[in-house]
């Protein structure tokens, strides 16, 4: 784990970078995992080849279901005009993880983050950047959003999880009729 300070973000914010979500590794599916349940918000960093990449968007699914704040940012965007491809691959992306009307953001693919920082990456749906937009949430209403969204989402998988076993229960209750009369 590297630890460094960054003077153009609040001093609040912690930023915790998940290795690749769909890396050959599973060891960095399970670590991604863990660090998706750790925050409040994440930062969907995508690109043109990968944006739709089933894992990928899984993972990103997941987080929005259970509340996270899902932020997408095509890197090495074409900034032409306005970057039209990045945001027809942004709406594509937001769809298939369930987003509506999310603000979506770019950085091109010219950027030099360690010169411009992060105020530097651009909101495309509506004027402003991605650093703007974050300085903005309330991280109080995060955090709620994320825990009513996170009990909702444990409330409805035990209530599935239930079906199962009720499933599984006259499963077996069948096979042991079958059992007994065949004996």
């Amino acid at each position: 784990l590297f630890i460094a300070e960054c003077e153009s973000l609040p001093p609040s914010w912690v930023v915790i970078d998940t290795p690749d979500v769909d890396s050959i590794d599973l060891a960095n599916w399970d670590v991604a995992a863990r660090l998706r349940a750790a925050g409040d918000i994440m930062l969907a960093v995508l690109t043109s080849e990968k944006y739709q990449d089933d894992r990928v968007v899984d993972f990103f699914r997941e987080a929005a279901a259970s509340g996270r704040v899902v932020l997408p940012i095509m890197n090495k965007a074409n900034p032409a005009d306005g970057y039209a491809v990045a945001r027809e691959q942004l709406a594509g992306f937001c769809a298939s993880i369930g987003l509506e009307n999310g603000p979506v953001f770019a950085s091109p693919h010219a950027l030099d983050l360690a010169v411009r920082g992060a105020s530097a990456i651009a909101r495309v749906d509506q004027p402003g950047t991605l650093l703007e937009f974050i300085g903005g949430l309330d991280p109080a209403e995060v955090k709620k959003q994320v825990y009513a969204a996170t009990a909702a989402h444990f409330v409805e998988e035990t209530a599935c999880l239930r079906e199962r076993i009720e499933t599984a229960c006259e499963a077996l209750r069948a096979a042991t009729q079958t059992f007994e009369e065949s004996a």
